[in-house]
C-alpha cells in the first residue's frame, strides 16, 4: 500500500502532528501533502494538492523493529477534496 501511494503521489510530503508512546507501542497522528499523479485505488489523477487526516498504531518489537502498523485515513475529506461524492453517514461504517 505505501508503495502505491508513494508511486501515484511520488512528492508526498508526511507530517507527523503527533507521536505516543508507550511500552512496545506508538501512535502517530499524520497529515499526507501531495497530488496525485497516477491512478490509485480507483482514484484518478488530479491538479489539487490533497491533505489527508491518517491514524496509525505501531505495534515494536524488543529490537526496535516495526512488527505491525494499523493505520486509518480520513477517506471521506479526499473523496470531498478530489470533488467526488461521498457516502452518506449512515454507509461511511460499510465497506
Amino acid at each position: 500500500m505505501v508503495r502505491q501511494i508513494r508511486h501515484a503521489m511520488p512528492e508526498l510530503e508526511v507530517v507527523v502532528e503527533e507521536c505516543i508512546a508507550e511500552g512496545n507501542r506508538v501512535v502517530t497522528w499524520s497529515t499526507l501533502i501531495g497530488t496525485i499523479e497516477q491512478p490509485a485505488f480507483g482514484y484518478p489523477p488530479s491538479d489539487k494538492v490533497l491533505s489527508i487526516s491518517a491514524m496509525a498504531f505501531w505495534s515494536i518489537t524488543p529490537t526496535q523493529q516495526v512488527q505491525e502498523i494499523c493505520t486509518m485515513f480520513d477517506m471521506e475529506s479526499f473523496r470531498a477534496q478530489l470533488g467526488l461524492d461521498t457516502r452518506p453517514y449512515a454507509e461511511k461504517a460499510l465497506p
